[in-house]
């Protein structure tokens, strides 16, 4: 059986509008893990900062932390309803496949280790089993999913604190241990500590391994992805898994497309920007309280999801208002441009990222201050409006995505337009 490409005058435009934003908007917190310390990420007190690193940390934080990558994970739930609509089950695998392996390049080959390609196409593989589920269904999976990952992440905390003095005791929540499970638990806090609380030696030596070569970088960077892929089971699949299904049913409640009343989606900008600030806000303000402890980490926070879609869902209300009145005409032509070459741009920014920061190319990881790096985000803001713009003015499809639906259909499209 053969199959077309999707037809390019079915594109949703508040989809389209909505991946823009969230691919400009995951940079904000990519460009740490580009251009400083793999720690600063999670722990901003490991760099000397000055009050403006400080405070740029916290609106940040507060305002894209999560949300961003909330809003990409909802928007792909909803692509895969789109995509496998009246089309067989093969065509979804396939696609899934050629994601991984535009994955496993942008994570080991473009030296991007916080990638979240190769985790999107495995759940992707998955995704397609719920997809004649009803809304509601999908709607209450998503939450039991999201609650059960906030309670891995409380049990974990509640496990580190219980093994952070392990040193003096031979006992975990009361039950004696032997000399070997003693011994295994101090590794294993460790490792764990040492993520958030790096001595100088550690960064020094990741500094000057991703700064050397190519060859260092890929080696460093290959360690850095291989443990990131064992921990998914215990934290990113869930996080994942239960916001793409969310993505679902809101796509099948019309939600995404703007299918609801102006009063629904003011309602949705009021509630979620309310409960998204006032959370990340305590939460922001709790960690820089504890100097960025461990035990006060927003991402291990149980109103965590919470405060995260909330913002989402504030920003996706506010878009698609914005849409239905028909204002900012030529900021969501930008936009859309970007969100219809979402793979591309989220690629193009590892380029950047390896280009400017590793050893395959100048080296500056380490070099500029949060403050500093914001204006290398501005800069690629610039590029990748104006480049996708530009592009889409003269082709159907971004490169990669051209790529990807070639591979997938075994035919490649149309890539320039008629004039």
């Amino acid at each position: 059986m053969t199959e077309s490409p999707t037809n390019l005058n079915n594109r949703i435009e508040t989809l389209d509008v909505l991946r823009g934003f969230a691919v400009l908007g995951i940079l904000l917190l990519n460009i740490l893990m580009f251009g400083q310390v793999s720690f600063y990420y999670l722990n901003p007190s490991v760099i000397q900062g000055t009050s403006t690193d400080w405070v740029i940390w916290a609106l940040i934080d507060i305002s894209a932390e999560g949300a961003m990558r909330a809003l990409f994970s909802i928007l792909f739930g909803a692509g895969v309803l789109l995509f496998t609509k009246n089309k067989p089950a093969s065509f979804h695998f396939k696609r899934s496949l050629w994601l991984l392996c535009f994955g496993i390049v942008d994570a080991y080959f473009l030296l991007w280790f916080g990638d979240i390609l190769i985790l999107y196409a495995l759940v992707s593989f998955i995704l397609y089993f719920f997809k004649e589920l009803k809304p509601q269904t999908l709607l209450i999976i998503s939450i039991v999913l999201l609650a059960f990952n906030s309670l891995i992440s409380f049990g974990t905390m509640k496990f580190l604190n219980e093994i952070k003095d392990i040193d003096q005791k031979n006992t975990i929540f009361n039950q004696k241990i032997s000399e070997n499970e003693k011994k295994d638990l101090i590794e294993l806090r460790d490792l764990v500590y040492g993520v958030f609380y790096p001595t100088s030696d550690d960064i020094s030596n990741e500094l000057n391994q991703r700064k050397e070569s190519y060859t260092s970088a890929f080696q460093w960077n290959m360690h850095e992805k291989n443990l990131a892929i064992k921990s998914y089971i215990f934290s990113s699949f869930w996080d994942v898994i239960s916001v793409m299904i969310l993505g679902m049913s809101l796509f099948k409640y019309r939600i995404l497309q703007g299918g609801l009343s102006s009063l629904f989606y003011i309602r949705l900008i009021i509630v979620g920007l309310v409960a998204g600030i006032s959370v990340n806000s305590f939460e922001v303000w709790s960690a820089f309280e504890s100097n960025n402890s461990i035990f006060d980490s927003r991402i291990t926070s149980l109103t965590y999801d919470v405060g995260r879609l909330g913002m989402a869902f504030g920003y996706l209300g506010l878009i698609i208002l914005i849409i239905k009145f028909d204002k900012a005409i030529k900021l969501r032509y930008y936009l859309s441009n970007v969100g219809k070459m979402a793979l591309t741009n989220y690629l193009l920014q590892s380029i950047f990222g390896l280009i400017l920061f590793s050893g395959a190319g100048f080296g500056l990881v380490g070099e500029l201050s949060r403050s500093q790096l914001y204006i290398v985000v501005f800069c690629i803001w610039v590029y990748q409006l104006s480049f996708s713009s530009w592009w889409m003015s003269r082709y159907n499809f971004g490169p990669f995505e051209w790529i990807w639906r070639g591979l997938t259909y075994s035919k490649f499209p149309k890539l320039i337009k008629a004039k």
